[in-house]
């Protein structure tokens, strides 16, 4: 006997609020190509002195055609980016758009975002192979576009605040870089963070393990930054060589993170600092992947939630619970700025995710949470020293963490 299934009622409200979100989606899409070509051909730039504007006055200051200049106009101005007049028939960028969309020197510059958005629909093709034969997609496996866009997002805010404001409040660490420091990032990526401690006068070595990658850094950065394909558990340095070591958001990724600490604490200088930023296992959002508690489940678990949720065929990266990364801290003096950072979100720069809403309660609510916090931010030493960096309005706390390494 065939058993006939009822197909499942639809709500009318709720399908249609559906289909408008997604066309609100594929709007962003769209317009996420005409921010760049916006800044591309430098209308932003030519508009930046918030004076109306026309389309044929945008095109002769820009060198291309009114009628594209007309097109875009209209459609950045039907998205709120720029004002119309149609008493005058004149386009206007406010000033406070025309500093996230014009000048690439501030922090809330925005259009390497949409650059590094559009680079991934780019990239679209390559990711549904990698989905059909479940080979990886390496950071250098992405279009230039990807790779641009993230340092133009990212530098500004490193360039404004990383030597000015957040180093000059860890251990002593502006004063080691000033005076010709030796530095190493671990696990460099694009390398613009090492490129930023390098202006800052540091000797700086960017260390990982994507060679394409590291050929796409170095182009870039190859005059300041010198880069080298190494393992975190097998750097090619010698001991106690390196004053001050970067290790943010890698040990995750890593097969071993022990042996990568291990080889940390062999390479740091005897009065060295190193700088961590380190994921918590117990974070409610997991990080990379953006899901509710994916970071709890044992690896076959959180293989399946990936899975089911379309993101990815397996989960590969291992957090630590605040327990754990002390364990791996091992032998090590330890400063926690985690708390620092939370209560004082305009001197770390950190108002995009810290509310100062949020930051204003008590103090005493945070410590509770803290076993839930997604990011610790910590500073390790050698030495049994106390932070030496800028008075701040919470101090660091001291890490308790195992003897011996």
């Amino acid at each position: 006997m065939t058993t006939l299934q009822t197909p499942p009622a639809i709500d009318h409200d709720t399908l249609m609020a559906f289909v408008f979100r997604g066309v609100e989606e594929a709007g962003a899409t769209l317009n996420a190509a005409l921010v760049v070509m916006g800044d591309r051909l430098g209308y932003y730039r030519a508009m930046a002195d918030s004076r109306p504007i026309t389309p044929a006055d945008l095109a002769e200051r820009t060198s291309t055609d009114e009628h594209y200049t007309r097109e875009w106009l209209n459609a950045q101005a039907a998205g709120a980016f720029v004002t119309y007049d149609p008493a005058t028939a004149t386009y206007t960028l406010p000033p406070e758009h025309a500093v996230a969309l014009a000048d690439e020197s501030s922090p809330a510059f925005l259009p390497g975002l949409f650059q590094t958005a559009l680079g991934t629909v780019n990239d679209t093709t390559r990711v549904i192979e990698a989905a059909r034969t479940g080979d990886g997609l390496g950071w250098h496996d992405h279009s230039d576009d990807v790779h641009t866009g993230c340092e133009r997002f990212f530098r500004p805010s490193y360039k404004a605040h990383l030597v000015a404001e957040w180093l000059p409040a860890l251990d002593g660490v502006v004063d080691k870089l000033t005076a010709g420091a030796t530095v190493a990032d671990i696990g460099c990526s694009a390398g613009f963070i090492a490129d930023e401690l390098a202006t800052a006068g540091a000797t700086t070595l960017g260390l990982d393990i994507d060679v394409p990658g590291l050929g796409k850094a170095a182009e870039r950065f190859g005059a300041r930054v010198q880069f080298v394909c190494a393992t975190g558990d097998a750097l090619p340095l010698a001991d106690g060589s390196v004053d001050v070591l970067v290790l943010n958001h890698i040990y995750e990724h890593v097969v071993d993170p022990d042996a990568v600490l291990d080889e940390l604490h062999r390479v740091l200088a005897p009065t060295g600092v190193v700088y961590l930023g380190l994921g918590n296992r117990l974070g409610v959002v997991e990080p990379h992947y953006r899901l509710p508690f994916l970071s709890y489940l044992p690896g076959p678990l959180a293989d399946r939630y990936v899975r089911a949720s379309g993101r990815a065929e397996h989960y590969h990266e291992r957090f630590r619970t605040r327990r754990g990364l002390r364990r791996m801290l091992r032998g090590f003096t330890v400063w926690d700025y985690t708390l620092p950072v939370i209560k004082d979100p305009a001197r770390f720069s950190n108002t995009d995710v810290v509310s100062p809403r949020v930051a204003s309660l008590p103090t005493a609510a945070f410590r509770v949470a803290m076993p839930i916090v997604p990011i610790f931010i910590w500073v390790a030493a050698k030495s049994a020293s106390r932070p030496r960096g800028a008075t701040l309005s919470t101090p660091p706390e001291r890490v308790h963490v195992p003897a011996g390494r």
